[in-house]
C-alpha cells in the first residue's frame, strides 16, 4: 500500500460493535507475514486521541474558549498523526521489525471513524458486522456485558450505524461480514489482502486458514455460531425486544428479521476447542475474589513448573504433549523472529532449544516465574563459561494445557 502521507509504517483499522468478530478478523490479516497486530485494544482514538482534540478550538486567536485552547486545524491533525504514528511503529518495530502493515483492532473506534480518516486518511478501515441477534446473544453471555437484551441491542444498532454513517467521508472503507469471514476466511482473506495492494501467495492463504481454523476469544459455553432466536439463546421476549429495535437495520443489511439465521450459511460454526476451565476475559480476573483467582494463578503456575522442568532435564520434546494440538509457538532471537502453530512450530521450538547453548553448557543462576492468568512468564538466566546469558519463556495457559508458547533469547552482551 502506497503511504501519501509518509508515514513510517501502514496502519488497517478493524472496528465494529463489541462481540462482531473484531479480534478473528485481526488475527486472519495478521497471519500475513508482512502484517503484525496491535496487541489487544488500544483505545487509543476514543479513551486518548478524541477528548484531546476537544480540548482545542479553531475559531479566532483570541477567542475566550473555557477548556480549549486555539490552534490550526491541519497543524493539530498533523501533530496527531506524529504521535500515533511513532506509537505504531514503535509496537510494529518492537514485534517484528520486518513488518510493513500493523492492524489496530478497537472495536469501540467505530464510533470516532471521523477523526482516524482526518488523521489518517489513506488507511483502510474494515467495519465487521455480524447479525445483530447473535452479537446480543454473545453480549449478554459476558461477565461484563450489558445486563438487558435491550441495552445490547441499543449497543449493536448504534455501533454499526456510526460506522456506516462516517463511510462517506472515508478513502477507504470496507464492510466485512462476520458470517462470510467464518465461512470462507481463505477465500475473503485473499479478497481483503488484493483491495489492500498486499500481496498474498498460497503460502499466505496457507496461514491464513491456519489462524482460522483455531478459535480464540469465543464463548466457551457456545463454541459454535449459536443463532439469536428461539432454541439459539434468546428467548422469545428478548428475540421481540430485538426485533423491535433494530428490524429494520437487520432487514437493511440482509438479516431477515423473522428467521434467526446467518445471511451467508447457516450451517457454519466457529471451529471448536477444548472447553475452558474458566473464561479468558481482560476484565474477569480484576473483577474475581480472592478465593476465585488462587486456583487459577496455581495451575497456571503448575504448567509453568513442569514446563521448566522439561527445559532443565534437555528433554524438549516433552512439552508437545503439554501443548495444545495448533498451540502458537513464537521463537524470538538475533536472527529474528519465527511464528507458527502445530507441528511446524513445535518442531521449530525443539530445535531452538536443543541448540541453545545457554542450556546445553550452561549453569542456571536464576530462573524466577511469575504466574498469570492465563499468562506465566519465565525468567533466566545461565552461567556460560563465566558470560550470563538470559532467556525468557512466555506460557499462555488454557484449561491446563499450553495455548500458546513465546521463547526469547536476547543479543548476547
Amino acid at each position: 500500500m502506497a503511504r501519501p502521507d509518509g508515514s513510517p509504517i501502514d496502519l488497517v483499522f478493524v472496528v465494529g460493535a463489541r462481540r462482531s468478530g473484531t479480534n478473528f478478523l485481526q488475527r486472519v490479516l495478521a497471519s500475513h507475514p508482512l502484517v503484525v497486530a496491535v496487541p489487544s485494544e488500544s483505545y487509543l482514538f476514543s479513551h486518548g486521541l478524541a477528548p484531546l482534540v476537544e480540548r482545542f478550538h479553531h475559531g479566532a486567536v483570541s477567542s475566550l474558549v473555557t477548556g480549549a485552547v486555539y490552534i490550526d486545524r491541519r497543524q493539530l491533525i498533523a501533530a496527531v498523526r506524529t504521535f500515533a504514528d511513532g506509537i505504531f511503529t514503535g509496537l510494529a518495530a518492537g514485534i517484528d521489525p520486518s513488518a510493513t502493515t500493523i492492524v489496530e483492532r478497537t472495536p469501540d473506534h467505530v464510533r470516532h471513524l471521523d477523526l482516524i480518516g482526518e488523521v489518517y486518511p489513506d488507511a483502510p478501515v474494515l467495519h465487521i458486522i455480524r447479525d445483530g441477534r447473535d452479537v446480543v446473544r454473545s453480549l449478554l453471555g459476558q461477565t461484563w456485558g450489558p445486563e438487558s437484551a435491550g441495552d445490547a441491542v441499543d449497543e449493536w444498532r448504534s455501533a454499526v450505524e456510526a460506522g456506516r454513517a462516517s463511510a462517506a467521508g472515508l478513502a477507504r472503507y470496507r464492510e466485512v461480514r462476520y458470517e462470510a469471514l467464518l465461512h470462507d476466511p481463505v477465500a475473503q482473506a485473499r479478497d481483503l489482502f488484493d483491495w489492500m495492494g498486499m500481496p498474498a501467495g498460497d503460502d499466505v492463504l496457507r496461514r491464513v486458514a491456519a489462524e482460522a481454523g483455531v478459535s480464540f476469544n469465543a464463548d466457551p459455553d457456545a463454541p459454535a455460531v449459536a443463532k439469536g432466536g428461539p432454541g439459539g439463546g434468546l428467548d422469545a421476549e428478548q428475540l421481540a425486544v430485538v426485533l423491535e429495535r433494530a428490524g429494520s437495520l437487520l432487514r437493511e443489511l440482509g438479516y431477515a428479521p423473522t428467521e434467526p439465521t446467518a445471511p451467508v450459511s447457516a450451517t457454519a460454526t466457529e471451529p471448536s476447542r477444548p472447553r475452558r476451565r474458566w473464561r479468558w476475559r481482560r476484565a474477569e480476573p480484576a473483577a474475581m475474589g480472592q478465593r476465585e483467582l488462587m486456583p487459577l494463578i496455581e495451575q497456571v503456575n503448575d504448567v509453568a513448573q513442569r514446563a521448566i522442568d522439561v527445559i532443565g532435564r534437555g528433554q524438549y520434546r516433552d512439552l508437545g504433549p503439554m501443548m495444545d494440538g495448533r498451540a502458537r509457538v513464537r521463537v524470538i532471537g538475533p536472527s529474528g523472529v519465527f511464528e507458527e502453530r502445530g507441528d511446524a512450530g513445535r518442531q521449530r521450538l525443539f530445535a531452538e532449544l536443543a541448540g541453545d547453548d545457554a542450556l546445553r553448557l550452561g549453569r542456571q543462576v536464576r530462573g524466577d516465574v511469575h504466574p498469570g492468568v492465563p499468562v506465566a512468564t519465565v525468567v533466566f538466566a545461565f552461567d556460560v563459561d563465566g558470560r550470563i546469558e538470559q532467556r525468557v519463556l512466555v506460557l499462555t495457559v488454557y484449561g491446563g494445557r499450553i495455548g500458546e508458547i513465546a521463547w526469547y533469547r536476547p543479543r548476547a552482551g
